[in-house]
């Protein structure tokens, strides 16, 4: 297995440049329930264990500390959101559970997509990320099954905004980190009930990002591509920036080593091979 270093040094590093760049970034983990998603994105309690969202968001601080000290006229301005999407429903990750407003996907012609009402913390620091972070890994939906004792029953979404000013120049970056909960078989999970509807959500909302992954790869190849429904799920209609506009985006595949997990990583390894295929259009956010 790899190590949380050496995924940082070789996706974290790369996510920071582009921010620090003013270019959007996003980073999405794919693959079967139990690969290690999850423990990629977020990890665990320790240094040694910190998955890539922590280091990436205390290394950007750490940059922007630097750059300050070499520049005192530059200022950062930061802010964050953290969301869930379970069973198709948006819920707001830094509310206390019970508390969260119903929550709706909205496209502007100049914003693009947004969501209205969704809390967007200031932060001025990376402590401040990590509480924020760490009350919303709680808010989010988790449950057993036979396959993981901790299987995500959701897709979250933690979002990163800074904006940079010097002078009169100004850049802006959005950084998106996604963990998607896991594909699932109910012969292998032996799902009942919630957990049972649960899993075919899941199910769906990936099969449709699959289905967008492949259009936008076919489309590579035509001179006028297919019509690409982003709008068919939360997952895909939230992410339609990241996976084909104004974004510099990378897919993280976990697969499980495990002989009896052979068609599910075959499968995760089809799925990134087409995303291997899509080039999205990511533009400077430069403002003078």
């Amino acid at each position: 297995f790899t190590t949380q270093e050496t995924i940082f040094e070789d996706l974290g590093n790369t996510i920071m440049n582009n921010a620090f760049d003013g270019y959007n970034a996003c980073l999405f983990a794919y693959g079967q329930t139990g690969s290690g998603k999850t423990w990629s994105v977020l990890g665990g309690d320790t240094p040694d264990t910190r998955g890539l969202l922590p280091r990436v968001i205390e290394g950007m601080f750490i940059r922007m500390d630097d750059s300050k000290k070499d520049n005192p006229d530059i200022t950062y301005q930061c802010r964050t959101s953290y969301l869930e999407i379970y069973n198709e429903q948006l819920r707001d990750l830094l509310m206390p559970p019970g508390e969260s407003q119903k929550l709706e996907i909205r496209q502007h012609p100049k914003l693009g997509i947004y969501v209205p009402g969704l809390t967007e913390t200031p932060v001025a620091n990376y402590l401040e990320v990590k509480k924020l972070q760490e009350f919303g890994a709680k808010c989010r939906s988790v449950a057993a099954t036979s396959m993981n004792d901790r299987s995500s029953r959701s897709h979250c979404v933690f979002v990163f905004e800074m904006v940079c000013k010097k002078g009169k120049q100004q850049l802006f970056s959005k950084v998106n980190l996604v963990d998607l909960a896991g594909s699932e078989r109910q012969k292998r999970t032996q799902a009942e009930g919630d957990r049972l509807k649960e899993g075919a959500m899941i199910n769906q909302s990936l099969t449709n990002l699959a289905i967008v992954i492949n259009k936008l790869a076919e489309a590579q190849t035509k001179k006028k591509g297919d019509f690409v429904p982003f709008r068919n799920s939360k997952l895909t209609y939230l992410l339609s920036e990241s996976l084909s506009g104004n974004s510099k985006t990378v897919m993280m595949a976990a697969i499980s080593p495990a002989a009896d997990s052979y068609d599910e990583s075959m499968s995760t390894l089809r799925f990134a091979q087409s995303v291997k295929a899509i080039k999205t259009r990511a533009v400077k956010n430069e403002e003078s």
